[in-house]
């Protein structure tokens, strides 16, 4: 009976799909952008009043606070990698890309708001959307470029997963150095596993809300003590070097993407143009510019995968500190497992019969394996900066900078007026999508041989 009705939904899912398209083929040919954005306020203030009650300061603060982990602790090493002023450029820019492609983003979700009246859509359906008012052969591709970005969401956010092990591991390690020296970084990651175990075990997004919340301030904290200790007494900024090397250039780029990917958490109402979106960014990329230059200012070429790691080890006060962040980061793991755990029970009750006695099962089965998996990983590479910079180019930058382009393309350009705005449409994105591009295939391949040297350095 359960697979009926799931069948039955299915059906019902695929006839809505039909109508949508429908209407998309009869709308888009004569529809903006511009029309859309000058027509929603009206959708907008709907928007509003179905969002649960989130007003934009809680939506700016949601934004930072996901914003904000274990990757601007490694920005003092991307701008070590890029060289100083080369890596504040850097990170301006692709910050500056991030920001217009996440609003692009929303640009989009609005516009297939406004032909079809669909309230909301996820990454994955806007990208099947946008392949359906494309040419018939991109048509075809529809479902396939649905797959394409679940897939590549699902993979970040499992590789966020084992920056976390990587993160909790060094911080940890070096927390109880006080006491012992005996432990390894995969020793510690061993230790931490039943924690994270059990944390993972809470099904529902609002329980983890109280130990989220415990997590930030805690973080809040830990993040204080180590700006007050980087900034005080600064040596002069003029020993070290305006750019780096061409060799270590696309490292940045790598954990500069994976600091600010927040493609995930970009909300419809964040469209206008001084709200939420452009303030919540600018506040973040300000943090980020002081505790990227200021680390490396700090440690220049002594600085570490994180700059935690490079406070003082026989102080308590900043060992402590340590074990805060790795607390902290320990407790927000459940949020970031909570996206690819639900793809894969949605997966899982296809073949399965959600009222069957034994699902809770076969459902925590699951859950324990993705950890095991996300552990193991985390033990194969447990090098924090080659993960993070891996991470970010390989699947940050095209969910950040390549996937948004390439759907304004779709909807301001094919089908549309030819002029000279339509060519700067297509040159800006274009452009967009080659940096995209670029900084993928070079960050991948020198964090993937970044990786392979490492462990041939290794001790045997």
């Amino acid at each position: 009976m359960v697979l009926q009705n799931v069948k039955d939904t299915k059906e019902e899912e695929q006839v809505a799909l039909a109508d949508i398209l429908e209407k998309l083929s009869k709308r888009h040919r004569t529809t903006s952008l511009k029309e859309v954005a000058e027509n929603y306020e009206n959708l907008s203030a709907q928007r509003k009043i179905k969002a649960d009650g989130i007003n934009e300061m809680e939506a700016m603060m949601n934004l930072m606070k996901g914003l904000i982990g274990t990757g601007i602790m490694s920005l003092p090493f991307a701008l070590h990698c890029a060289g100083l002023w080369t890596g504040i450029v850097l990170l301006l820019f692709t910050a500056f890309l991030s920001i217009l492609c996440m609003r692009q983003l929303v640009r989009a979700a609005h516009y297939f708001n406004y032909l079809t009246g669909v309230s909301s859509f996820t990454y994955a359906e806007l990208g099947a959307l946008c392949c359906s008012i494309g040419p018939e052969w991109l048509k075809r591709q529809s479902n396939k470029a649905k797959n394409l970005i679940t897939i590549e969401l699902w993979v970040t956010q499992l590789g966020i997963c084992c920056v976390y092990f990587v993160f909790i591991g060094e911080n940890t390690k070096q927390a109880l150095q006080q006491f012992t020296n005996d432990y390894t970084i995969e020793t510690t990651m061993v230790l931490i596993l039943p924690f994270i175990l059990v944390v993972c075990s809470i099904r529902r997004l609002r329980d983890l809300a109280f130990i989220a919340g415990i997590a930030n301030v805690m973080f809040l904290i830990a993040f204080t003590i180590t700006m007050q200790y980087i900034m005080h007494d600064l040596p002069p900024v003029s020993r070290l070097p305006a750019f780096n090397s061409f060799g270590t250039l696309p490292l940045a780029f790598g954990t500069i993407v994976f600091s600010f990917e927040g493609i995930n958490l970009v909300c419809m109402q964040f469209i206008a143009a001084a709200g939420t979106l452009n303030t919540a960014c600018t506040l973040v990329l300000a943090l980020y510019i002081a505790i990227g230059f200021f680390g490396y200012a700090k440690f220049g070429v002594d600085i570490k995968d994180s700059v935690t790691l490079n406070l003082p080890p026989d102080d308590p006060l900043y060992q402590a500190v340590k074990g805060m962040f790795a607390a902290s980061i320990c407790l927000t793991y459940p949020v970031q497992f909570f996206v690819p755990m639900e793809l894969l029970i949605i997966a899982l009750k296809e073949h399965l019969n959600e009222d069957w006695r034994w699902f809770w099962l076969a459902e925590y089965a699951c859950r324990y394996l993705l950890v095991a998996v996300t552990f193991s990983l985390a033990e194969l590479i447990p090098h924090l900066a080659l993960f993070i910079s891996l991470v970010g180019a390989l699947t940050c930058s095209s969910l950040a900078l390549l996937f948004p382009p390439l759907m304004e393309l779709l909807i301001e350009c094919y089908g549309k007026r030819r002029n000279g705005v339509w060519l700067m449409k297509v040159m800006k994105n274009s452009l967009i999508c080659l940096f995209s591009l670029i900084g993928c295939i070079s960050g991948s391949y020198v964090s993937v041989q970044q990786i392979i040297t490492a462990f041939q350095q290794e001790p045997k």
